[in-house]
């Protein structure tokens, strides 16, 4: 089945710019599964290295 979900600033208590994920999907009474990537054009752009890594926020 193919659920749709409000963005990810509906379920987080953060705003723009510190929503950090691009998709949400799944959400359960416990918890939600959210997805973002890791490119020179998404969300976490400005956080990336020179070799295109968020290493800082993300986990290699």
């Amino acid at each position: 089945m193919n659920q749709s979900y409000q963005p990810a600033e509906y379920y987080l208590p953060h705003a723009a710019p510190m929503v950090l994920l691009e998709q949400v999907l799944a959400v359960t009474e416990d918890g939600a599964c959210c997805a973002v990537s890791v490119s020179a054009d998404g969300v976490l752009a400005p956080f990336l290295d020179g070799a295109r890594r968020a290493a800082g926020l993300v986990r290699h």
